[in-house]
């Protein structure tokens, strides 16, 4: 039950956006790498997310920028 319940946490944490190397260190993970591998399932949409995220920005950036 206990794994359960620490993958339950984890997993929520991970839904929630929390930063990865957050959850790494409260997991205990050795290396990011090793938490990336075992949630990264959790977003398939994550890559898509991030390209989303980057060109929000650089539209903003471009508004800010003079003329």
């Amino acid at each position: 039950m206990g794994l359960a319940l620490r993958h339950s946490y984890s997993s929520t944490l991970f839904k929630a956006g929390v930063h990865i190397k957050f959850i790494q260190e409260l997991m205990g993970h050795s290396r990011v790498q090793v938490t990336g591998d075992i949630y990264s399932h959790l977003s398939p949409g994550l890559k898509e997310a991030a390209v989303q995220k980057l060109d929000r920005f650089l539209t903003n950036k471009k508004v800010l920028l003079p003329a």
